[in-house]
Protein backbone atom coordinates (compact mmCIF):
# COMPACT_ATOMS: atom_id res chain seq x y z
CA UNK A 1 0.00 0.00 0.00
CA UNK A 2 2.81 2.45 1.01
CA UNK A 3 4.08 1.60 -2.54
CA UNK A 4 0.96 2.46 -4.32
CA UNK A 5 0.70 5.86 -1.85
CA UNK A 6 4.00 7.32 -2.86
CA UNK A 7 3.43 6.21 -6.63
CA UNK A 8 -0.04 7.92 -6.65
CA UNK A 9 1.44 11.99 -7.49
CA UNK A 10 4.37 10.60 -9.89
CA UNK A 11 1.69 8.61 -11.60
CA UNK A 12 -0.90 11.18 -12.01
CA UNK A 13 1.80 13.45 -13.52
CA UNK A 14 2.49 11.35 -15.87
CA UNK A 15 -0.86 10.56 -16.71
CA UNK A 16 -1.46 14.18 -17.36
CA UNK A 17 1.58 14.56 -19.54
CA UNK A 18 0.12 11.68 -22.08
CA UNK A 19 -1.14 13.19 -25.40
CA UNK A 20 -4.61 13.47 -25.77
CA UNK A 21 -4.85 10.75 -28.69
CA UNK A 22 -2.92 8.25 -26.64
CA UNK A 23 -5.59 5.39 -26.27
CA UNK A 24 -6.45 4.34 -22.90
CA UNK A 25 -8.77 0.56 -22.05
CA UNK A 26 -9.31 -1.89 -19.57
CA UNK A 27 -9.52 -5.33 -19.67
CA UNK A 28 -8.46 -8.56 -17.60
CA UNK A 29 -5.21 -10.16 -17.98
CA UNK A 30 -5.93 -14.06 -19.51
CA UNK A 31 -1.83 -14.72 -18.81
CA UNK A 32 1.42 -13.30 -18.92
CA UNK A 33 2.99 -14.38 -22.46
CA UNK A 34 7.05 -13.62 -21.31
CA UNK A 35 8.11 -11.51 -18.65
CA UNK A 36 7.59 -8.31 -20.75
CA UNK A 37 4.14 -9.18 -22.16
CA UNK A 38 0.45 -10.11 -21.14
CA UNK A 39 -2.39 -11.72 -23.21
CA UNK A 40 -5.25 -9.46 -21.77
CA UNK A 41 -8.92 -9.45 -22.42
CA UNK A 42 -10.67 -6.42 -23.72
CA UNK A 43 -13.88 -5.49 -23.28
CA UNK A 44 -15.36 -6.35 -26.29
CA UNK A 45 -13.86 -9.79 -26.07
CA UNK A 46 -10.27 -9.82 -28.19
CA UNK A 47 -7.97 -10.76 -26.96
CA UNK A 48 -5.00 -8.02 -27.31
CA UNK A 49 -1.41 -9.34 -26.63
CA UNK A 50 0.56 -6.09 -24.80
CA UNK A 51 3.77 -5.72 -24.44
CA UNK A 52 4.62 -3.99 -21.43
CA UNK A 53 6.54 -0.42 -22.81
CA UNK A 54 10.35 0.23 -21.94
CA UNK A 55 11.24 -2.91 -20.68
CA UNK A 56 12.77 -6.22 -21.85
CA UNK A 57 13.23 -9.76 -20.06
CA UNK A 58 14.96 -12.79 -20.31
CA UNK A 59 14.05 -15.31 -22.99
CA UNK A 60 11.29 -17.93 -22.21
CA UNK A 61 13.71 -21.13 -22.86
CA UNK A 62 15.72 -19.26 -20.04
CA UNK A 63 15.41 -19.90 -16.27
CA UNK A 64 14.98 -16.46 -15.60
CA UNK A 65 12.63 -16.46 -18.41
CA UNK A 66 10.34 -18.69 -17.27
CA UNK A 67 10.66 -17.16 -13.12
CA UNK A 68 10.00 -13.70 -15.03
CA UNK A 69 6.72 -14.43 -16.75
CA UNK A 70 5.64 -16.37 -13.68
CA UNK A 71 5.95 -13.47 -11.41
CA UNK A 72 4.19 -11.34 -14.14
CA UNK A 73 1.52 -14.24 -14.00
CA UNK A 74 1.23 -14.39 -10.30
CA UNK A 75 0.85 -10.49 -10.14
CA UNK A 76 -1.41 -10.12 -12.80
CA UNK A 77 -3.78 -12.97 -14.27
CA UNK A 78 -7.66 -12.62 -13.95
CA UNK A 79 -7.03 -9.21 -12.61
CA UNK A 80 -8.60 -5.86 -14.42
CA UNK A 81 -5.98 -3.78 -15.73
CA UNK A 82 -5.93 -0.20 -17.47
CA UNK A 83 -3.58 -0.13 -21.12
CA UNK A 84 -2.62 2.97 -22.21
CA UNK A 85 -1.20 1.93 -25.70
CA UNK A 86 1.92 3.57 -27.10
CA UNK A 87 2.09 1.91 -30.10
CA UNK A 88 0.26 -0.83 -32.13
CA UNK A 89 -3.07 -1.97 -32.61
CA UNK A 90 -5.66 -4.36 -32.81
CA UNK A 91 -4.62 -7.79 -31.25
CA UNK A 92 -0.69 -6.57 -30.61
CA UNK A 93 -0.14 -3.38 -28.83
CA UNK A 94 2.88 -1.95 -26.99
CA UNK A 95 1.54 0.04 -23.72
CA UNK A 96 1.31 0.79 -20.03
CA UNK A 97 -0.17 -1.67 -17.88
CA UNK A 98 -1.58 -0.30 -15.30
CA UNK A 99 -2.73 -2.57 -11.77
CA UNK A 100 -3.99 -0.60 -8.78
CA UNK A 101 -2.30 2.15 -9.62
CA UNK A 102 1.27 0.87 -10.68
CA UNK A 103 3.10 -0.03 -13.68
CA UNK A 104 3.43 -3.43 -14.37
CA UNK A 105 7.04 -2.41 -16.25
CA UNK A 106 8.47 -0.16 -13.25
CA UNK A 107 7.38 -3.33 -11.05
CA UNK A 108 8.83 -5.80 -13.32
CA UNK A 109 12.52 -3.59 -12.85
CA UNK A 110 11.56 -3.19 -9.30
CA UNK A 111 11.69 -6.95 -8.77
CA UNK A 112 15.16 -7.47 -10.77
CA UNK A 113 12.78 -9.63 -13.31
CA UNK A 114 13.02 -7.16 -16.28
CA UNK A 115 15.06 -4.33 -17.35
CA UNK A 116 14.86 -1.06 -19.12
CA UNK A 117 14.98 -1.22 -23.25
CA UNK A 118 16.89 1.97 -23.83
CA UNK A 119 16.11 0.96 -27.33
CA UNK A 120 12.53 1.55 -27.24
CA UNK A 121 11.73 3.54 -23.91
CA UNK A 122 12.16 6.96 -24.45
CA UNK A 123 9.89 8.70 -21.92
CA UNK A 124 11.12 10.28 -18.56
CA UNK A 125 9.77 7.75 -16.70
CA UNK A 126 12.67 5.56 -17.81
CA UNK A 127 15.04 7.44 -16.28
CA UNK A 128 13.11 6.56 -12.53
CA UNK A 129 13.04 2.66 -14.18
CA UNK A 130 16.76 2.96 -14.31
CA UNK A 131 16.93 3.90 -10.49
CA UNK A 132 14.81 0.76 -9.56
CA UNK A 133 17.46 -1.31 -12.29
CA UNK A 134 20.17 -0.35 -10.38
CA UNK A 135 18.83 -0.69 -7.20
CA UNK A 136 17.75 -4.55 -8.26
CA UNK A 137 21.07 -5.57 -9.46
CA UNK A 138 22.87 -4.23 -6.36
CA UNK A 139 20.05 -6.30 -4.41
CA UNK A 140 20.66 -9.30 -6.84
CA UNK A 141 16.72 -9.76 -7.37
CA UNK A 142 15.57 -11.79 -9.75
CA UNK A 143 17.78 -12.25 -13.03
CA UNK A 144 20.46 -9.91 -11.06
CA UNK A 145 20.77 -13.10 -8.64
CA UNK A 146 22.79 -14.91 -11.48
CA UNK A 147 23.73 -12.40 -13.71
CA UNK A 148 25.44 -9.83 -11.31
CA UNK A 149 27.25 -8.38 -14.59
CA UNK A 150 24.53 -7.52 -16.69
CA UNK A 151 22.27 -9.22 -19.31
CA UNK A 152 23.36 -10.48 -22.43
CA UNK A 153 24.04 -8.62 -25.48
CA UNK A 154 21.54 -8.68 -28.36
CA UNK A 155 18.76 -10.16 -26.60
CA UNK A 156 15.60 -9.41 -28.68
CA UNK A 157 12.45 -12.12 -27.34
CA UNK A 158 8.96 -10.91 -27.51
Amino acid sequence: MRHAILALPALLAWLLALPADCPAWTGRVVEAASGHALLVRAQDGSDILVRLYGIESPGPAEKAGRASREALDGMARDREVDVLTVAGNGTRVDGHVILDLQDLSSEMVRLGMAWVDWRHCVKGVCDRWLLQEQEARAAGLGYWRDHPLGKPAGRDVF
